[in-house]
């Protein structure tokens, strides 16, 4: 069976326009799920469960203040509370997304994702932000077969019992009213409030996963309508690709969460979370986790690359 490139569901990579060393991390999506020996990352982990050891760190962000290269622009570039402005572009998102190709994972296949990404490392009353580095992650199909993660010089085998990419988006539904009530009841109780915890859980099906185009499609739509969610003139990916994103803010931790789109696509770029305001030692604007996804490709087994 032959490998499967998926690339086409990308825009083509632009050059950086920001520094690629700088130290972009993500908190809360990207930072609270916690790899061992690994940064942090999302704390609700929908992708590499048996890799990750959880660590508590709402206390442990401290001493971390913003510069030129973490400093997003703010305010200027957002349309709050245009709820119609939110509806059309997440609209349009949702269209290009159903127009892709269905795209299946076979049994004994693996599902390939490269990224860029940079998350925060926690110990004890320090944060240290890590560079900007690729992430290589193969999710089996077969829950009976492991997959596999290359980070940092590091290879992880993930368990055979951890989730596949079936299961991570195999049951969602494919109407948008139903994914949102979803993804409200699987988040009750949880984080800091009902409707950031919905948008989280979209944003947690975008990054690591294939979803069909219908449930994409969905997945968009559903995010439209959650209250509070603004979109963002202007937002670039780890890499500097520039584009338009849709975003939500925690009144809790001040944490914006954007989800990052080509503007002429629409096809889906990264991720990118930072402070709008100051607090938990960190200054309104910086940057605290930044993703760039490369490429997805179906492949034959575990560490083959497209």
């Amino acid at each position: 069976m032959n490998d499967l490139d998926l690339s086409r569901l990308l825009p083509a990579p632009a050059t950086p326009d920001l520094p690629a060393d700088r130290q972009q991390l993500l908190k809360d999506h990207l930072l609270r799920e916690i790899r061992a020996v690994k940064p942090v990352r999302r704390r609700r982990l929908v992708l590499v469960a048996a890799a990750v050891a959880v660590v508590a760190v709402a206390a442990a962000v401290v001493a971390f203040r913003a510069t030129p290269e973490t400093r997003p622009a703010l305010v200027v570039a957002v349309q709050e509370g245009d709820a119609g402005a939110v509806q059309q572009l997440l609209d349009r998102i949702a269209l290009a997304a159903a127009a892709q190709s269905p795209v299946s994972v076979a049994p004994g296949q693996f599902l390939y994702i490269k990224s860029t990404v940079a998350f925060a490392e926690f110990g004890g009353k320090h944060v240290r932000m890590e560079p900007l580095h690729d992430r290589q992650i193969w999710l089996s199909q077969d829950p009976k077969q492991p997959g596999l993660l290359k980070e940092r010089g590091r290879t992880i085998t993930l368990d055979a019992g951890g989730r596949t990419n079936e299961e991570l988006v195999g049951n969602l539904p494919a109407d948008p009213a139903a994914l949102l009530a979803k993804a409200y009841a699987d988040t009750q109780g949880q984080g800091n409030g009902p409707d950031q915890e919905a948008f989280v859980y979209v944003g947690d099906h975008l990054f690591e996963s294939l979803p069909s185009p219908a449930v994409s499609a969905a997945l968009y739509r559903a995010a439209a309508l959650i209250p509070g969610v603004v979109t963002i003139d202007d937002a670039a990916d780890a890499i500097g690709r520039h584009g338009i994103a849709v975003a939500r803010t925690d009144e809790v931790d001040g944490i914006r969460h954007e989800w990052i789109f080509d503007r002429e696509t629409f096809a889906y770029l990264g991720q990118r979370e930072y402070a709008v305001r100051d607090g938990n030692g960190m200054t309104a604007g910086t940057v605290i986790g930044i993703t760039a996804v490369l490429q997805r490709a179906v492949v034959d087994r575990a560490g083959r690359t497209p």
